[in-house]
């Protein structure tokens, strides 16, 4: 699996699965996989339309772009489809995840938790990509 990450979470997305990490500081993922195509490409950050648009190029004919942000446009002529990752209430499979969790089965990994009074200042550090993994905001 290839994977984008900066220095400071390539141990983490190395841990997760990931064979080839891009350093996405160091080199756009279109320059460094030129000529290469994936049967699946995942976007989870947001990126432009026209950079969005142009993940499509990477996917193998037959293949999925799957963007938790903005889909990008299929290309039918190759077989290549365009699905929209996004989130819904269900109780149930919450309740499933967690399961996972408690047994050990699923792993969040937890950079760092904060007082919710710090909400602002943790979205900012999002946007700004000073986040190094998934942070929990806790009540009080």
């Amino acid at each position: 699996m290839t994977a984008t990450a900066s220095p400071g979470s390539r141990d983490r997305v190395h841990a997760a699965g990931a064979d080839r990490i891009v350093d996405h500081t160091e080199t756009p993922l279109r320059e460094a996989v030129a000529g290469e195509r994936f049967d699946v490409v995942l976007e989870l950050v947001r990126e432009s339309p026209e950079d969005t648009a142009a993940l499509v190029d990477l996917v193998a004919d037959g293949g999925v772009l799957a963007s938790a942000t903005t889909p990008g446009p299929s290309d039918p002529g190759r077989g290549v489809r365009v699905e929209q990752v996004g989130v819904r209430s269900d109780a149930a499979m919450l309740a499933h995840l967690v399961g996972l969790v408690d047994a050990g089965e699923l792993v969040v990994d937890v950079a760092e938790r904060r007082p919710l009074t710090e909400l602002a200042a943790t979205h900012d550090d999002a946007m700004a990509g000073r986040l190094a993994g998934k942070t929990v905001l806790m009540p009080g």
